[in-house]
Parts: structure tokens; C-alpha cells; sequence
């Protein structure tokens, strides 16, 4: 069962603070994997964060006597696959919802396709920005730079537009 007392958080320091008397600042990523239940992954991917969950993440994870369950919609990179394989496998990890892989569209990679077809594991298509209002922003900024060209404002679209190689 989950806890509601306090919920461990690893955001940014300068988040707000109307629910800090809700939450405990995790120092580190194994002090995470220590506290938790559940972990949604938001990160960007960066030399430092690439397989930031990884074996050991979830070792720790295991000494804690904990399972989780994990959501990753970042970067694929962002989890070690192999190690997530592995954790699902030995029981560390209960369930998995992921919506984006290390090699998108490489359908040969034998982790990313155990994954995909494990039982505790939910993929979904990566298209959380793909909203009606996004959708709609897009159509009119497009709209906007076709009468931006016409008009000969080419200064405004030009970061837009394919040029052909020579």
C-alpha cells in the first residue's frame, strides 16, 4: 500500500513550496529508490542522467526490501534497459509504464522487445504534447508562416524552411 504521510522528492530546490510540509527532499537517487513506492521519471538526458536508474538504483531498491513501480516518460536513456529487464525479472520492480526507449523504432534490440511484450510492462506512444491545443498552436504558427513568406517576411521563417543541399 502506498504512504500518504510524507512523499520523497528529488525536484529542483526553487520548486514551490505550498505542499513542502507533504514532501522529503531525497538527497540522491539511491535515497530515492529507498523511499519510494512508485517513481515517475521527468529528466532531461544529459552526461550525468544517462542510466541514472540503473543496477545500482535498483539494488538499492532491493536492500530497502522494497518493489516499485516505475514511469518513465523522459528519454529513453535516462533507465539502464538491461538493468530494468533484470529488476522486473527478480520481482525489484512490479510494473512499468514507459513511453519512450533507447533505440525508438530499432525493432532488433532483444531488451527493448523483452520489455515491450512482458506482462508488467504498459509502453505507450510518446505523444503527451500531442493535445487538441497543441495541435491547434501548431496549425496556426504554420498558418502564420505561410502569410509571413507570401508577404516576403522571410527574416520570420527562414528557420523553417528546407533548403536543398548542393
Amino acid at each position: 500500500s502506498l504512504s500518504t504521510e510524507r512523499v520523497p522528492y528529488g525536484g529542483p530546490k526553487n520548486a514551490s513550496t505550498e505542499f513542502l510540509d507533504q514532501v522529503e527532499r531525497a538527497i540522491n537517487i539511491q535515497d530515492l529508490a529507498g523511499k519510494c513506492d512508485a517513481i515517475s521519471v521527468h529528466l532531461a538526458l544529459t552526461p550525468t542522467t544517462k542510466h541514472i536508474i540503473n543496477e545500482g538504483f535498483f539494488e538499492e531498491v532491493k536492500r530497502c526490501g522494497k518493489s516499485i513501480a516505475l514511469v518513465n516518460t523522459s528519454r529513453g536513456e535516462i533507465v539502464d534497459e538491461e538493468s530494468l529487464l533484470a529488476a522486473l525479472q527478480n520481482g525489484i520492480v512490479r510494473s512499468v509504464a514507459i513511453d519512450v526507449w533507447s533505440c525508438e523504432g530499432d525493432n532488433t534490440n532483444q531488451t527493448i522487445r523483452a520489455l515491450r511484450v512482458h506482462p508488467n510492462v504498459f509502453p505507450t506512444s510518446h505523444i503527451a504534447a500531442y493535445t487538441l491545443e497543441s495541435r491547434r498552436h501548431c496549425a496556426l504558427q504554420c498558418a502564420d508562416n505561410v502569410i509571413a513568406a507570401v508577404e516576403g517576411r522571410l527574416k520570420e521563417v527562414e528557420q523553417y524552411i528546407t533548403k536543398p543541399s548542393a
